[in-house]
């Protein structure tokens, strides 16, 4: 994991790997000391190639306790995870696009989706995925 500052306050984490109890902490951790004075956390999940509950009770905890955008694609695991849990309608997130073009706060959207004001520029938030 690494820990990118960006201007105005935006702190980029970049996940790679797997994460799973032995390997979740260590996230938590690195969120906690290199990110606590973030005005908005994205994590980048593109690299995260395992993850299990430990790893959404992590995301969850972080979505409660600060502005926190996801920044995609989301890989399929963790795509179908977030699904089957019912966590995805959770999460503002993003796909290809900036750490800086992401949501400044978070609304409520109308669909009851986690997501922010958008700017002219901004994309809006990637629907689910219909079966």
């Amino acid at each position: 994991m690494t820990v990118r500052p960006e201007p105005d306050g935006v702190r980029v984490l970049v996940c790679a790997g797997e994460f799973d109890l032995d390997t979740t902490g260590k996230l938590a951790a690195a969120c906690d000391r290199d990110a606590a004075d973030a005005r908005l956390l994205v994590l980048d999940v593109t690299g995260v190639t395992f993850a299990d509950s430990s790893f959404l009770n992590v995301l969850i905890r972080l979505n409660n306790s600060r502005t926190l955008v996801l920044a995609g694609p989301l890989p399929h695991q963790l795509e179908r995870l977030l699904e089957m849990t019912g966590a995805l309608a959770l999460f503002s997130v993003r796909d290809g696009q900036t750490p800086t073009a992401c949501p400044r706060q978070k609304t409520a959207a109308p669909s009851g989706r986690v997501g922010g004001a958008l700017e002219d520029d901004q994309q809006p938030l990637r629907p689910k995925r219909e079966r």
